[in-house]
């Protein structure tokens, strides 16, 4: 059973720093997303649901870090 979070947005990396060490407000949200998500869970960011062509699996859920989420349970 996997659970998935996904968010869109800038992601620089600095080719210097150590593979995994990367600092991106993206990144970190997406990492968020995934936490708050149960087992056969997407949960996607507002800026990800509105760059989708097609909504209608995900149904508006609660806020995280400040970011309005979108959830598809199956």
């Amino acid at each position: 059973m996997v659970r998935i979070g996904i968010n869109t947005g800038v992601c620089l990396v600095d080719e210097s720093r150590e593979k995994g060490k990367w600092v991106s407000e993206t990144m970190d949200i997406a990492g968020h997303l995934q936490k708050y998500s149960e087992a056969k869970e997407i949960r996607i960011g507002e800026e990800t649901h509105k760059k989708l062509m097609d909504t209608t699996n995900f149904k508006e859920n609660k806020s995280i870090d400040g970011v309005k989420t979108y959830l598809y349970q199956r």
